[in-house]
């Protein structure tokens, strides 16, 4: 079991994987059933291993875009026999487009990209891609299309952009976690750079949740909410402006209308406490 399941990681991602054995498991326990004078001594539980660990992608951890640029730069200086030219650019193009990582079987995500699905069209590079059946693309950056062209070994359109298996993305993310002494707790894959890349989006459009959905290709707005909750929950915490000093100064500037109009805006509530202060004070 332990030789099969390693020949399967080999090729397939952790959760793949994790599948097909249980397949084995309920295909042994039916042989057994069907044929229980042969195969008395079978016992299934005994040959269950314990699952592969697999990240949730639900609950992936964030990171930040400082973090992601010294995992970028930290690849950059790998020796030439491991990629890292490959590796930087992946990490690059999957912050810049939020674009799933995906693999080359069932799926057109990064890993699956060949040069026949970059494209000049309308004055700009526009990648293509096909994720759970569904066909999508997305314009990228002249210098992020000439990033992805370098990669290119011959003139087979064929030819893959990325020659990296799954297996090798997380162990090279594994590996930047350590270096960059990520505490584990965190939660940190390769899915966090698509979390970065919906929260820059959402940042850059003026909080635009819309823009957000559509660049990060959700189906419902109820999972792209999720990308982007704790990172403004925590932007609003009410600790961040509990005790802080209330400086008039920054009233400074405005005219007569502004005031008038910011007095329209407030709870009523706080328009009585400005008017009785008023008469108050004689003014």
């Amino acid at each position: 079991m332990k030789k099969f399941r390693k020949y399967l990681r080999r090729k397939h991602s952790a959760n793949t994987v994790n599948n097909t054995m249980n397949s084995l498991y309920s295909m042994l326990k039916e042989i057994r059933k069907l044929d229980p004078q042969n195969y008395r001594d079978l016992h299934v539980e005994d040959l269950r291993l314990k699952p592969l660990k697999v990240t949730d992608v639900q609950n992936t951890g964030e990171i930040s875009w400082h973090e992601s640029q010294q995992m970028i730069d930290y690849l950059k200086n790998l020796p030439t026999r491991r990629l890292p030219k490959q590796k930087a650019t992946l990490f690059h193009i999957a912050r810049q487009t939020g674009i799933r990582k995906g693999n080359k079987k069932d799926e057109i995500g990064l890993l699956g990209l060949k040069f026949k699905d970059l494209k000049y069209e309308n004055d700009m590079y526009v990648l293509y891609y096909k994720i759970k059946g569904k066909q999508s693309y997305m314009a990228i950056k002249d210098e992020d299309a000439q990033i992805l062209l370098d990669l290119k070994e011959s003139d087979d359109q064929e030819e893959f952009i990325f020659k990296l298996s799954d297996k090798t993305v997380e162990r090279t993310m594994a590996e930047l976690q350590k270096v960059l002494e990520i505490d584990e707790g965190r939660n940190i894959s390769f899915h966090s750079l698509r979390k970065l890349s919906g929260i820059e989006t959402y940042e850059a459009t003026g909080r635009d949740i819309e823009a957000t959905k559509n660049h990060l290709d959700h189906n419902s707005i109820e999972t792209t909410k999720t990308y982007i909750q704790r990172t403004e929950n925590l932007q609003n915490s009410p600790s961040l402006i509990i005790g802080q000093d209330l400086d008039c100064d920054e009233l400074d500037g405005l005219t007569m209308e502004q005031i008038k109009e910011l007095f329209n805006n407030i709870s009523r509530s706080a328009q009585y406490e400005i008017l009785n202060k008023k008469k108050e004070m004689g003014l």
